[in-house]
């Protein structure tokens, strides 16, 4: 007589948290290092970011972080993206510091901008380590640097381009910068 046994295992899966990126490098940066904050935060879950946002918007430069900084993090899956989002979204509702994020059980989709150095003041080490940009490797990129760091150089950076139309921000007329300069 031959008797088969089927055993079936019941798959715990392991809870979730996701961050939306989205915006441009500052605002990559922020949710980034509230990614990170999150991974310290639940050792023993899975955190990922959300790129989607990206081929749906082109915006700014796109996503940055790995070709500006070589920052790899967890990305996920749309399958997760709308696990997570089934179960639990929050969504900042203005930029100050929540402190309850930290106290989320479960799947959770976060969508915000996390522009507050609270959410990651207990690993700023980790965060500027994560920010440091890769040495150069291109003999132009070299070439240049030399030429910046042997002169008496100075960078001026104007932020208008994006803000002009923005109804949600003020910006000063051109003859202002000019008049500054």
């Amino acid at each position: 007589m031959l008797l088969i046994l089927i055993i079936t295992i019941n798959r715990v899966s392991i809870k979730m948290k996701i961050v939306l990126i989205q915006g441009g490098l500052g605002n990559q940066m922020f949710q980034y290092a509230f990614y990170r904050a999150l991974q310290v935060q639940f050792p023993n879950e899975e955190i990922k970011v959300d790129l989607s946002f990206y081929k749906k918007h082109h915006c700014h430069n796109g996503y940055e972080l790995e070709k500006i900084f070589n920052l790899k993090p967890s990305i996920a899956k749309e399958s997760e993206i709308v696990r997570c989002k089934q179960s639990k979204t929050y969504i900042e509702q203005e930029i100050k510091y929540y402190l309850e994020v930290f106290d989320f059980e479960g799947d959770v989709y976060f969508n915000g901008y996390w522009q507050s150095e609270k959410y990651f003041f207990d690993i700023k080490e980790q965060i500027k380590k994560d920010f440091s940009f890769p040495m150069l490797t291109e003999a132009a990129d070299k070439k240049l640097s030399l030429q910046i760091q042997e002169s008496n150089a100075v960078s001026v950076h104007i932020r208008r381009g994006d803000y002009v139309n923005n109804p949600y921000h003020e910006v000063c007329n051109i003859q202002y910068y000019e008049h500054a300069i």
